[in-house]
């Protein structure tokens, strides 16, 4: 539902079912909204598709633990890099993906800690069971 936010009508707001959440969108700030959880749970988040055109909805932070404008300065400043290609860069930058972490696992623990062999099971089994649907292979 697309309605213009105030911090009275979020306040007022909730879910009319028990299950579901209620996600209100601000009619002056595109991509800008609020979800509101059957628990009470408020918070503000920005939605935008992303070059793939998959829908992606990011957190920015709960409500009461920031303002209604501290949340659309924010969204304002995120959906900006979001448009400038910045906002792909710097989610993708502070991620650990699973074949860093499974390298790490291997250099950290497995080298150090097992035998040769244990070593090479250790290889196997990630690039044959956990790493095969990522389509991903830890160098040798």
């Amino acid at each position: 539902m697309r309605v213009k936010l105030t911090k009275k009508l979020i306040d007022a707001s909730s879910p009319a079912l028990r299950r579901e959440k209620l996600v209100l969108w601000d009619s002056s700030l595109r991509g800008f909204g609020i979800v509101i959880r059957s628990s009470g749970k408020k918070t503000y988040c920005i939605q935008y598709r992303d070059a793939r055109n998959a829908l992606k909805r990011l957190s920015i932070g709960e409500h009461g633990l920031i303002t209604l404008d501290e949340a659309r300065l924010a969204a304002q400043k995120l959906l900006s890099q979001y448009k400038s290609g910045e906002l792909v860069e710097a989610r993708v930058k502070n991620n650990i993906f699973f074949d860093q972490l499974a390298e790490s696992y291997l250099n950290k623990h497995s080298l150090q800690y097992k035998r040769d062999k244990s070593v090479l099971e250790d290889k196997r089994l990630i690039n044959q069971f956990l790493l095969v649907t990522l389509r991903l292979r830890i160098r040798d």
